[in-house]
């Protein structure tokens, strides 16, 4: 998914024949033609001088904007239906007047006042012009928004932190405080880790660069027989017993060679260190549960009023309930997820063995968090399962980083023991000795 991708699906909404993008150029200057005056023959004229391409092209950077506002706006309510359509459908006012105090050029009140009192983005010297550009594209937005409700597979979270990532810096009211190049490098940590995490895991403690050498090696002798071979069937054992191939250990050198040079602990972001708060997770038990939780809306308005992840409301009440059920401290992370369309709800991990026992008290704990009754009908909203890659579940906890910040107002959206907090520091040095030592491995490569 990126910005020119979500251009391209937005530019096909704007010429579809629904959306009647040539008839409304052209009803837009009869209207100004005939209601208003000698100014609106010249806003008619320059309407109709404008090249179509450069003014969809407008349209489409502006809707993106919209679109972007449109999105934070709205999450699915916590109704019988659970539907966004229904809140969108039994709003009073339609988003845009919310958000921008923005009226559509009513026929019976065709006049400045309609432009709205808020800020919204200039791009004609001509207001009748720049308020038609502005109307067509927050209808193109909203049109396009209602196309992607249509499929229920359509990730609205993803595009909705790429038009932040890029367009941030050209609209108020979102996205004020985010930097821009330091989380994309933080993201590409946790993706690289959500690919590689099985790798990483067994090429733990294992020396790249000797690693390489004795592939080379393996290469080499094929090649001096004159044995034709395939990448995958160049195979090497590490110490542990772990079986690796060719192309798993040269993609893994290479990927986190490309990765930013992970640095001090200090400076890491959410993204990053939600990956080693995981792996912390299963090193301190040896193994781990990993949980997904939704929790309703009056526990979430809680945490969203806490500010401070060190003394956040939710862990605490995890915390205090962990304690209760098992009768001693026991170390946890989670991620608390507020994207749009979804509902509040918590990916994190604990340490305990994931016995059937354990797993059982669990769900009493989260039970009782979500103030639920454990019924079979509330059995789906609580998942647990063992901890298996802990590195790729630390980095899917965290992926929607950008919009639950902006949908909870907290900046800080990680919970953790001081125990997992401590572990996570040597986990954070394991992962930054690992890509030292790929960056001299790919050398040889």
């Amino acid at each position: 998914m990126n910005i020119g991708t979500i251009s391209r699906r937005i530019r096909k909404t704007l010429v579809a024949a629904p959306f009647q993008f040539k008839d409304r150029i052209v009803a837009e200057i009869d209207a100004l033609k005939t209601y208003y005056g000698s100014e609106g023959l010249v806003a008619a004229q320059k309407l109709d001088d404008e090249d179509e391409n450069e003014l969809a092209a407008q349209i489409i950077e502006l809707s993106l904007l919209h679109l972007a506002r449109l999105r934070n706006r709205y999450q699915k309510p916590k109704t019988k239906t659970g539907s966004l359509r229904a809140k969108l459908a039994s709003a009073k006012l339609d988003w845009w007047e919310e958000e921008y105090e923005l009226r559509l050029s009513p026929k019976d009140r065709r006049d400045l006042s309609s432009l709205g009192k808020r800020y919204h983005p200039q791009v004609s010297d001509d207001d009748f012009v720049d308020r038609f550009i502005n109307e067509t594209a927050i209808q193109l937005a909203t049109a396009y928004d209602e196309a992607c409700l249509e499929k229920a597979h359509f990730d609205r979270n993803k595009e909705y932190e790429e038009i932040l990532a890029i367009l941030s810096g050209k609209s108020t009211g979102f996205a004020e405080n985010f930097d821009e190049a330091r989380y994309r490098k933080q993201v590409s940590i946790a993706k690289a880790y959500r690919k590689h995490e099985d790798t990483s895991q067994r090429l733990r403690g294992v020396s790249l660069v000797a690693l390489i050498i004795e592939l080379n090696k393996e290469v080499e002798d094929y090649e001096s027989k004159g044995e034709s071979y395939e990448d995958d069937d160049i195979l090497v054992r590490t110490a542990s017993g772990s079986v690796l191939s060719l192309p798993e250990v040269r993609g893994f050198v290479k990927d986190m060679t490309k990765l930013p040079t992970l640095g001090s602990w200090a400076r890491a972001g959410q993204a990053a260190k939600a990956v080693a708060y995981s792996r912390a997770v299963k090193s301190l038990s040896g193994d781990a549960c990993a949980f997904t939780v939704n929790i309703p809306l009056s526990v979430a308005l809680q945490a969203d009023g806490e500010r401070r992840a060190s003394q956040s409301v939710l862990q605490n009440k995890i915390r205090v309930l962990l304690h209760s059920e098992f009768g001693e401290t026991v170390d946890f992370f989670f991620a608390y997820e507020r994207g749009i369309g979804q509902k509040p709800h918590l990916h994190g991990a604990v340490a305990l063995q994931p016995t059937n026992a354990n797993k059982k008290r669990l769900r009493r704990v989260f039970y009782r968090l979500a103030r639920l009754k454990p019924r079979p009908r509330n059995s789906s909203l609580i998942r647990i399962e063992r901890l298996r890659t802990p590195g790729r579940w630390g980095a899917y906890a965290i992926k929607h980083l950008i919009v639950g910040q902006q949908r909870t107002g907290v900046s800080n959206l990680i919970g953790k023991t001081n125990g997992v907090a401590r572990q996570a520091k040597d986990e954070w040095e394991d992962m930054r000795l690992q890509q030292r030592d790929a960056r001299a491995a790919a050398k040889l490569i």
